[in-house]
């Protein structure tokens, strides 16, 4: 396993299954309404691009701050957003399969919180392979109903994030 880039809290780690190599690039995406959108996506594109030629298959699972809307995800509470916009011309132009969106999937909201207007739920982490890995995507669960979450033991404040 290979360290191939850490930058802005985003990483990159190759690593190999048989003699097959595969980058699995984890991070979090900026906020919407950022100035440094353009800026991740490209990085984002460049580093998918380098997989590509170096031979390699990619796994992409972060939090974009993406909302991808309901015609793209059934079942999403939230329309497209500009991120999201970003995101799908990602998945668009590398053929990306976009594990939230297929059959293998479990669960939808990966996001939920509450603010003074209620619960707030959306989908903003997303689980993208290259095209030839999806078919190894055997299932894919999260945990909308919040079973199983995430917690600072030292402070006992829950995420607000679904695993």
């Amino acid at each position: 396993m290979d360290l191939l880039a850490s930058t802005r809290g985003n990483i990159v780690v190759e690593i190999k299954i048989g003699k097959n190599p595969i980058r699995i690039i984890s991070g979090y995406g900026p906020l919407e309404g950022s100035p440094n959108v353009k800026s991740f996506y490209c990085k984002l594109d460049e580093e998918i691009e380098k997989s590509i030629i170096d031979g390699c298959e990619v796994i992409i699972q972060m939090d974009f701050n993406a909302k991808l809307g309901p015609e793209i995800i059934p079942g999403d509470p939230n329309e497209m957003s500009p991120n999201g916009q970003y995101l799908k011309e990602l998945i668009e132009k590398h053929n990306l399969f976009l594990g939230n969106s297929s059959t293998k999937c479990i669960g939808k909201i990966t996001r939920q919180r509450e603010t003074v207007n209620g619960i707030e739920k959306s989908i903003l982490d997303f689980f993208l392979t290259s095209p030839n890995l999806a078919d190894h995507v055997k299932k894919i669960v999260i945990d909308d109903k919040r079973e199983k979450v995430l917690t600072n033991f030292v402070t006992k404040k829950k995420s607000d994030h679904n695993v």
